[in-house]
């Protein structure tokens, strides 16, 4: 036999079968490893989609939202004008005896 070491020990004491289990083990903890990385490799590129795809709903739940207020924002801010321009023209300068012509309140709406 020659000599070496196979994990610290000399192969001059081991026999031919127990040398074979030893190697066999290695091979088990190698296949092992691999087992390991492939499972953290998939459940990585598992979680950066599930990432992907929540932000992607987060902006579209966004932008959504963004329009309402958008158009509520618009709406309130067109009823705003029209009441200081009615305002406007209820605290203007008048002429005595004249009075101004006002739009009815339903024109504010």
């Amino acid at each position: 036999m020659r000599r070496g070491s196979d994990r610290g020990v000399t192969c001059e004491y081991i026999s031919k079968e127990k040398r074979e289990e030893i190697l066999r083990g290695e091979e088990m903890g190698f296949m092992l490893r691999v087992r390991l990385s492939s499972f953290f490799a998939g459940a990585t590129v598992a979680s950066v989609a599930g990432a992907f795809f929540l932000y992607k709903d987060y902006k579209q739940a966004q932008e959504s939202l963004y329009s309402q207020v958008s158009h509520v924002y618009n709406s309130l801010d067109e009823r705003y004008t029209t009441l200081e321009k009615r305002i406007a023209e209820l605290e203007g300068p008048k002429e005595p005896g004249v009075a101004a012509a006002v739009p009815s309140p339903d024109t504010v709406i």
